[in-house]
């Protein structure tokens, strides 16, 4: 082979890997800028709040820690989606816009009206601001509804989520007589979640509150004594199916499985008609366990004289 032919071989090789390292279009793979794009919703359960995170290459969380913002679904948990890493780039070059009622980089908010938050971070700074339709700027509510199409897109993916489905059998009781119900804790995401035990040996990890309001008396006239709150204890759990093994204080769930309880809890309400919930929620410091409060839809429960 001749010095020439050599010489042609090696800038060919040269060229190829060139071409190679550049990517398609001869354009270089430049790493993407870091930013992380959230939003807080504050929810009716104060301490349980709805948070969206997105990151630069486009990567959606949605966590859902109460259900008081969809009532009609009895779901918390963990969803994710991504949306792209351009999507990710516009909106944050809306956000960067923020107007001047929009405060300096780690000064925190002041407290104020139960309003979503949103903030950008990029740069080791953190721009925060509040999204009221009536000051905020055009940009802003305007990105605002658009994470609400953001988040319809993470629900159809659920993660680590459990819903709480309740039957309460019977609807009618006598004053003495025992409340039973069933409740149905359902993993419905696609990885094992670690959740609190009904009754739980350390009540501060979470546990089942049954509350019930009358609902035959005027809004006006009701006082804290026509309410009623019982928290369930292992007492209160005549049955239980576990489809796997659990300890005093929490369960784990695999996808799709479903641990049951029948409980029956004492009466000593007055005669009249409730509006009867029941409240579950599951707290934790581990990052394993699943944080979040569910309140099931209101039933009607009579209590009737003796």
């Amino acid at each position: 082979m001749t010095s020439a032919a050599r010489w042609v071989i090696l800038c060919t090789y040269i060229i190829i890997c060139q071409a190679t390292i550049s990517g398609c279009g001869g354009k270089s793979m430049m790493p993407l800028e870091k930013f992380v794009i959230t939003i807080q919703y504050p929810t009716e359960d104060r301490g349980f709040t709805c948070d969206l995170r997105v990151d630069q290459t486009g990567l959606t969380e949605w966590t859902v820690r109460s259900n008081s913002l969809t009532s009609e679904d009895p779901t918390v948990g963990v969803y994710q989606t991504n949306i792209g890493p351009q999507r990710a780039s516009e909106l944050r070059t809306t956000l960067e816009m923020l107007d001047k009622r929009g405060l300096p980089a780690h000064e925190p908010l002041p407290p104020g009206e139960d309003l979503p938050v949103i903030s950008l971070e990029q740069n080791g700074q953190v721009r925060s601001e509040r999204v009221d339709p009536h000051l905020s700027s055009p940009a802003i509510c305007k990105t605002s509804e658009h994470f609400k199409g953001v988040i319809l897109q993470a629900r159809r993916n659920p993660i680590r989520t459990i819903t709480l489905k309740t039957s309460v059998h019977p609807d009618a009781v006598l004053p003495n007589q025992p409340l039973r119900f069933s409740l149905f804790l359902e993993a419905n995401g696609t990885e094992n979640v670690q959740v609190a035990y009904p009754a739980p040996k350390s009540t501060r990890l979470g546990g089942v509150i049954v509350w019930a309001m009358r609902s035959d008396i005027p809004i006006e006239e009701r006082w804290p004594q026509h309410s009623k709150q019982l928290t369930l204890a292992a007492e209160h759990l005549i049955e239980k199916i576990l489809p796997q093994p659990g300890d005093e204080n929490y369960l784990v769930l695999s996808p799709a499985q479903t641990a049951q309880f029948q409980c029956s809890v004492p009466m000593d309400w007055e005669p009249g008609e409730y509006d009867l919930r029941i409240i579950y929620f599951t707290l934790g410091s581990d990052p394993s366990v699943l944080n979040g409060r569910i309140t099931s839809q209101p039933t009607t429960l009579t209590v009737r004289p003796q």
